[in-house]
């Protein structure tokens, strides 16, 4: 490989400067969307699909107003004049839908439902004294409870033709009104959700992204001690994340929770292969003499790293498969691109300079001794029975009002809205004949039965939504009893008053639709709570499904340790297939596994006391690490098998695997201070695991590749031993 010329460098560097100035002018409005689909796989995908071509579902937030005192005539009168501004102001904006010949009604793209919408056909007006009477008679009885003694909700139905980016604008113009800031504003709803989603997802860019920038810079020159050199080695590694968004814009035009990582995990890989060819570089005199003494091992970690990522397309949850998709591609063009720059910038000139300015001879008391058989056998002892004890208490966080500030209590009032006016759908239940006959009234009064054994067994955790529960309620106002009329002439009379959007998703005729509605939950209470619906179903001559998105996201959910151990298992297959090719030393390949692999124990261990959890996002912690992790082993065990003398072990080596190990596990570290959880525990588990490799490549390996426990002279070149 002979040098760049002058003149081509220069022209090199400018084009490489400017392609990547472009590409983040091109990102610069990047935006985060969290679809409902997000942590679906692509069956429970289809599954929702179906399920939604046959129940028809709008978007549905519920906003609630806290009064500071008892609601008055005066606060209502004003809240229902502001429900009204909104109505209009719907209207202009979001333009009416023509409808179908089928079709009796228009519809507006964004509907407010307020009590009065609900039940205005026994309320006489929208009047504070009509409707705090009819409160106190039936409150006990009312499905929907909008009113309470000092606060009033309502609901804003938004129809699936409008952008997720539209809704967004609505809740935010909502949160800014001047009349809702009067007053204590809490919102729930599967859309107030992604929007938190993608605000706390948008915060990685805007807070992450200029801290680790910041401080990796800062590592950059305390490592290199010369601010040109930092330069140098930081510019590509910036470059590589610009380049990364790029891909994001062209392949899917939004991030999201999980590739919003992706640019960050290039960035600090970029930035220790970096670490490497320049110290390299600086001691062996250009970058090309680098590349011809290195190749090899660079090659290797950069192949391992890109396996350990690329394993995730595995995993059957979409949004995990996109991420390998975009690992692979952006770890494999970027790191070309690297080396591209350090082919222009790594002259002689420039490392005659650092090697003036650079010593790190007080670094080598802290890594010229190696740890003895004793310890290395107690790590290894306590690491691996430690989690296997430890690694099954590890918590499955599923639930996504879980992954907030707890500071910020948004659980809390996501939960008390549920619980006090309507829930999230957890179970969607259909019923149908086995014969597929139509469902006669015979068969609605049966259902019922069902209905109330769902209701007894789940008590006050669930609200029920069914055609009957609605010709129940209705029957109740007219003649003061909850129960389905004895015929099916007054049911279906009365299920004629009811509002037609809600009876609709309802049917009777072919197919029979219950509604579950409670507070979000984990997986394992979910699935409880499942088993006991399924053997209240099989009771009777029914057949039956159980679907909608709740459901579908999770079976999903379920399969996290599944994805966690099949990702895990395949890098390891592989990245241990290129170990063998690599090595041809059937010893080392056995050294290889154990210094790597017994880290993850480590991990699982530490998760468990540092109380994270197993989350959408950590579930690709494990195979990303170990395909991390391997690439010191690689360089390492490569150094040792060429026995160099100590000095240029430590210049070459060490001093590149210490400096970029550091960096990893700070930058990582970082993560850990973010208030999102996902995005915490991803970057400690990371971090940590990144660390523990560190321990065991720089004082684990050298024992177990030599037979002993080594130490190397500090002032010489030759080793000695314990």
């Amino acid at each position: 490989m002979k040098p760049v010329s002058k003149k081509l460098s220069i022209l090199g560097i400018v084009l490489f400067l400017s392609f990547h100035a472009f590409l983040g002018f091109y990102t610069r409005n990047l935006k985060q969307l969290n679809s409902e689909h997000l942590f679906l796989s692509q069956d429970s995908i289809a599954r929702y699909r179906d399920f939604q071509s046959r129940f028809p579902e709008k978007k549905v937030l519920i906003f609630q107003l806290s009064f500071p005192s008892a609601l008055s005539e005066e606060t209502f009168g004003a809240f229902s004049a502001e429900i009204q501004k909104l109505r209009q102001y719907y209207q202009k904006k979001y333009p009416i839908l023509t409808q179908n010949e089928e079709q009796e009604d228009e519809e507006c793209l964004v509907e407010i439902v307020t009590f009065f919408d609900i039940y205005k056909n026994v309320l006489k007006e929208e009047k504070f004294e009509f409707i705090q009477p009819f409160l106190k008679k039936h409150e006990k009885n009312i499905q929907f409870r909008f009113i309470g003694k000092d606060s009033i909700a309502f609901l804003l139905i938004v129809n699936e033709n409008l952008s997720t980016f539209e809704i967004t604008t609505i809740i935010d113009e909502l949160k800014a009104n001047t009349f809702f800031q009067k007053y204590s504003l809490k919102i729930a709803g599967l859309p107030y959700v992604n929007y938190l989603l993608d605000h706390f997802s948008e915060d990685i860019k805007k807070k992450v992204f200029p801290t680790m920038f910041v401080l990796a810079f800062l590592l950059t020159f305390f490592f290199t001690r010369n601010f040109f050199a930092s330069c140098i080695i930081f510019i590509p590694a910036l470059a590589s994340l610009i380049f990364t968004l790029g891909l994001i814009q062209v392949s899917f035009h939004y991030m999201n929770m999980i590739t919003s990582i992706m640019p960050l995990l290039v960035f600090v890989i970029n930035l220790s292969l970096g670490f490497h060819l320049f110290f390299a570089g600086t001691e062996v005199g250009t970058f090309q003499a680098a590349m011809r003494e290195k190749w090899k091992p660079i090659f290797l970690t950069v192949f391992t790293t890109v396996i350990g990522f690329g394993s995730c397309y595995l995993s059957s949850i979409e949004v995990i498969k996109q991420f390998a998709i975009l690992s692979i591609v952006a770890l494999s063009l970027t790191t070309l691109l690297s080396a591209f720059w350090f082919s222009l910038t790594l002259k002689e000139s420039l490392i005659k300079k650092i090697q003036q300015k650079a010593d790190y001879s007080a670094w080598k008391k802290y890594v010229s001794f190696s740890f003895s058989h004793r310890t290395i056998y107690l790590l290894c002892f306590f690491s691996i029975v430690g989690s296997i004890f430890l690694a099954p208490k590890i918590e499955r966080l599923t639930n996504s009002t879980q992954y907030f500030p707890k500071a910020l209590k948004i659980k809390e009032d996501l939960e008390k809205i549920q619980s006090e006016i309507i829930g999230s759908p957890n179970f969607e239940i259909i019923l149908f004949k086995k014969n597929k006959e139509s469902l006669i009234y015979e068969d609605l009064k049966i259902i019922q039965e069902i209905e109330d054994k769902l209701i007894s067994h789940f008590k006050q955790e669930y609200q029920l939504l069914s055609s009957n529960h609605f010709v129940e309620e209705a029957n109740y106002f007219y003649t003061g009893k909850f129960e389905l009329p004895r015929f099916v002439e007054p049911y279906y009379a009365l299920r004629s008053g009811i509002k037609k959007d809600m009876v609709q998703i309802y049917p009777t005729k072919e197919v029979y639709r219950i509604s579950l509605l409670g507070n979000l939950i984990n997986t394992n209470l979910y699935f409880e709570q499942l088993e006991i619906i399924e053997k209240v179903l099989k009771e009777y001559p029914y057949k039956y499904e159980v679907n909608g998105l709740y459901y579908n996201l999770m079976l999903t959910q379920d399969l996290l340790i599944k994805i966690l151990v099949w990702s895990l298992l395949s890098t390891f297959v592989v990245i241990t297939l290129i170990a063998v090719l690599f090595f041809k030393n059937l010893r080392h390949v056995f050294i290889f596994i154990v210094v790597n692999t017994v880290p993850i124990f480590m991990t699982l261990v530490f998760m468990y006391f540092a109380g994270l959890s197993i989350n959408i996002a950590t579930v690709m912690t494990f195979s990303i690490s170990l395909g991390m992790i391997v690439d010191s082993t690689i360089h390492l065990t490569y150094v040792f098998e060429k026995e160099v003398p100590f000095d240029y072990y430590f210049k070459t080596t060490l001093v590149p695997i210490v400096t970029s190990s550091l960096l990893l596990v700070i930058c990582f570290g970082i993560f850990g201070i973010h208030g999102f959880l996902p995005i915490r525990h991803f970057g400690l588990t990371l971090s940590f695991t990144l660390f523990a490799g560190a321990i065991f490549d720089l004082y684990v390996l050298p024992t177990l590749l030599t037979g002993k426990q080594i130490r190397y002279g500090v002032t010489t070149n030759s080793p000695s031993t314990d």
